[in-house]
């Protein structure tokens, strides 16, 4: 099963509402807070209690805002690391075999990302900062995380404890650091894809994981291996198929 798309899907769906949030975040931050003084002419000012619940609101509106952006950065994390999956096993479809594949899926991420291509040091910094980012924020919130919920009768999921909560990679508590480290985030994880894509050991095997099509561990078995010879060739085989493919879900043939 080619699953790429829906991840692909997945990834610029969350990246899309970071940037939304982060824009109406920043528009918030440039709307000052109404002063005591700032009611109709001919109307009395703002109590103190008025105007600190205008503060009160002001903040809590930024923070929820900051609160959405790390965790749709951390769901496009998620989605991002299934994605790179679907692409390493398209590689490793196409390359000539060293290991099994149960070896081969046995090796941690980053070596199999290595083992991809032969990367110059400046494209393995690339690798690294993406390996980081793992780490750091998918696999300590979605490997290592406790139980964040226990259920209350007629309440529903309360949360088991605050601190829990806090996305892994971004601080204790939202700042404006949140909005840089997200855009930071996606700028590291979108700089290996382009290189995946770029690379001329894995360009093909990019498209491959791309065009939707099976995955075939005995790809060099497959008449598609005989168009490996140009990107153009091997990008027309892919669309044929899946024009075939449309015309047969279609009934068309």
């Amino acid at each position: 099963m080619n699953e790429k798309h829906r991840f692909e899907s997945m990834y610029e769906y969350f990246q899309m509402r970071c940037k939304a949030l982060g824009k109406e975040h920043n528009q918030l931050q440039k709307r000052s807070i109404p002063s005591r003084k700032s009611g109709r002419k001919g109307t009395s000012k703002k109590t103190v209690s008025d105007h600190l619940s205008d503060i009160a609101k002001h903040f809590n509106h930024s923070t929820r805002l900051l609160k959405e952006v790390e965790y749709n950065t951390l769901a496009a994390v998620g989605a991002y690391f299934s994605m790179t999956e679907v692409i390493m096993d398209a590689k490793y479809c196409m390359m000539e075999k060293q290991v099994t594949y149960k070896e081969f899926r046995r090796l941690d991420w980053y070596e199999r990302m290595k083992s991809l291509a032969t990367w110059t040091n400046e494209e393995l910094k690339v690798i690294l900062d993406v390996k980081r980012i793992r780490d750091s924020m998918r696999n300590r919130s979605f490997h290592f995380a406790p139980i964040y919920y226990f259920p209350m009768p007629l309440v529903g999921l309360i949360p088991a404890s605050y601190e829990n909560l806090t996305p892994q990679g971004f601080g204790d508590f939202p700042s404006r650091e949140t909005l840089g480290v997200s855009a930071s985030t996606f700028t590291k994880l979108d700089s290996l894809l382009d290189l995946l894509k770029a690379s001329p050991e894995t360009e093909l095997s990019y498209l491959y994981a791309d065009s939707s099509l099976p995955l075939m561990l005995d790809f060099a078995q497959d008449s598609l291996s005989g168009h490996t010879g140009s990107k153009r060739k091997f990008k027309e085989e892919i669309l044929r198929r899946n024009r075939m493919q449309d015309a047969i879900d279609n009934m068309e043939v």
